[in-house]
């Protein structure tokens, strides 16, 4: 009998070595795939990190284009600044035209009287502007060549 219960002790060691033989497999089963796992992982870990390096230099492209850009319409801006100046200029002589003519257009009134003296004689020094007009009339002179421009100042301000 004892031979018998040796046997069944062999007979239940075997079984516990296929049993952990079995495990053993199972284990090395989760391990392959455990490695597989973090190998897919890496992978992936490395494209996103290309991937991030690539946008990172498209940024620092973009970037250099949008410096450009900025530069680009302060140059536009200051180009557009000096043409609105050259304009305003243009308009000005052009003012100044206009006045000059409607100046010249302008009838004298019948009390002008220019000074009598010549402008070498002594007394012509002390001459000044009111010799021609009256105060009245310089008014009038002057309504009549600013009075539409100062109208026009006057509704574009809202008064």
């Amino acid at each position: 009998m004892s031979r018998m219960v040796e046997l069944e002790v062999i007979e239940q060691q075997a079984l516990e070595v296929v049993k952990l033989k079995a495990e053993l497999n199972e284990a090395n089963h989760r391990r392959q795939k455990a490695e597989q796992n973090i190998a897919e992982e890496t992978r992936v870990k490395i494209e996103n990190w290309a991937e991030c390096q690539r946008l990172k230099a498209e940024l620092e492209e973009k970037k250099i284009e949008l410096i450009g850009a900025r530069s680009q319409m302060v140059e536009y801006a200051i180009e557009r600044n000096k043409a609105e100046q050259n304009l305003q200029l243009a308009i000005g002589a052009l003012e100044i035209k206009s006045l000059v003519d409607k100046f010249l257009a302008w009838k004298l009134p019948t009390t002008c009287r220019p000074d009598p003296y010549p402008p070498e004689s002594p007394h012509a020094q002390h001459n000044s502007g009111t010799n021609l007009l009256t105060a009245d009339e310089a008014k009038q002179l002057f309504e009549y060549l600013f009075g539409e421009t100062l109208a026009q100042l006057r509704q574009s301000e809202g008064r």
